[in-house]
């Protein structure tokens, strides 16, 4: 809530502390910068937020403090001015110019400072500063852990998971064809006849080529007629009876 009131004003947080553990008592701090125009509608939102305990108002007068830094600038730059006059001169000697040369210097290191020290009021009167303290109440229950889940909650959830996988599967492969299906429109002409062409090469060169058996005849042996007398087996004679 803190938060968000400070993106709705235009406000910041400039610090925050926040102690205790989830399930005790916590405490927390808060430094917030607000634009004077929101402050009063930022204080009305942050007690609104809660019971509030104590709330203190405070102001801090800086008008008398800047006029007196408007005042030092314009004399030490006047100052600056003389001294930047005296550098110019020709009668001035090498160790009267760099005496001059160290003065001016540290005017212009007050300048700056005070120069800085305006620019600080400034922004610090445009905002305003919002401390705020909140803790939790004491009759403050937290809540209770949620307990394990059980076999049959698991193997549910499980089994819930894995279809709705399945249907998420199932849609992107429907989502993926419903997109690809003007493109198989069109390259399904050229595919359909570049399988045809390569199809019918194929018979072609199949076509050419020859015929060979898958049965070769086994080779015939040659046989000498004094080899084959000598080795045949004697005739066999009648048996007698």
């Amino acid at each position: 809530a803190v938060e968000k009131l400070m993106e709705e004003i235009k406000g910041y947080v400039a610090k925050s502390d926040v102690a205790g553990e989830a399930g005790r008592f916590r405490k927390a701090t808060w430094s917030l910068k607000v634009p004077v125009s929101e402050y009063r509608k930022a204080v009305e939102t942050l007690l609104a937020l809660g019971q509030a305990v104590r709330n203190l108002s405070d102001s801090q007068d800086v008008t008398e403090e800047f006029v007196d830094l408007a005042a030092r600038v314009k004399n030490f730059k006047a100052e600056e001015v003389m001294l930047n006059k005296l550098l110019t001169e020709q009668a001035v000697r090498i160790e009267d110019l760099l005496k001059i040369r160290e003065q001016v210097k540290l005017v212009r290191g007050e300048v700056e400072r005070a120069e800085g020290r305006m620019k600080y009021l400034s922004t610090t009167a445009a905002t305003a500063t919002i401390q705020l303290t909140a803790r939790e109440e004491q009759t403050y229950v937290p809540e209770k852990p949620e307990a394990a889940p059980t076999f049959g909650e698991r193997i549910s959830g499980t089994f819930s998971g894995s279809l709705d996988s399945v249907l998420d599967f199932g849609k992107a492969v429907a989502v993926f064809f419903v997109g690809a299906a003007p493109w198989l429109v069109i390259l399904a002409p050229p595919l359909l006849l570049i399988v045809w062409a390569t199809r019918r090469l194929n018979r072609r060169v199949t076509a050419s080529m020859p015929t060979r058996s898958p049965y070769r005849d086994p080779p015939r042996r040659r046989l000498d007629p004094s080899t084959a007398s000598s080795s045949a087996p004697p005739p066999s004679s009648p048996v007698q009876p």
